[in-house]
């Protein structure tokens, strides 16, 4: 599989017969690939590759909270620390991208739920109980 820049897609399309092959057979074109657990884009934008991200991270968050529901609220945000923060290839997002914002409720909402707090309790006091100021401190 090839990422087409837009160069090469307008050459694509002019040429129509513009194709790569690999021992005869023609390459397929596409929009993003996963390789090595990160989404590639063709544009080069991180948005697929973050969605990818905040999806795991739920997941991991819901088994650690379904798994250990019975725990102390110390012992599962250890749980939490070790088995939902390990963001593999966030070095390389763009900080400013507008999916991060909705990666940071997420976190906030899951410290919510790890510490029984309520949906309305302010986020200031969470960074002296989780030592941590917020996701950008993981991320950044």
């Amino acid at each position: 599989m090839v990422l087409l820049p837009n160069v090469c897609q307008y050459l694509a399309r002019e040429l129509g017969s513009f194709v790569f092959t690999i021992g005869n057979r023609p390459m397929e074109y596409v929009d993003t690939y996963l390789h090595l657990g990160h989404v590639i884009s063709n544009n080069l934008d991180d948005e697929n590759d973050i969605i990818r991200a905040q999806g795991q991270f739920v997941g991991q968050v819901n088994n650690v909270l379904c798994y250990f529901r019975q725990l102390d609220c110390f012992v599962k945000y250890r749980l939490f620390r070790s088995f939902c923060t390990a963001y593999y290839g966030c070095e390389l997002w763009h900080l400013d991208n507008r999916k991060l914002l909705y990666f940071g409720w997420m976190w906030n909402k899951s410290i919510h739920r790890i510490w029984n707090l309520p949906y309305n309790a302010h986020c200031l006091g969470k960074s002296h109980v989780t030592r941590i100021a917020g996701y950008t401190d993981l991320v950044g």
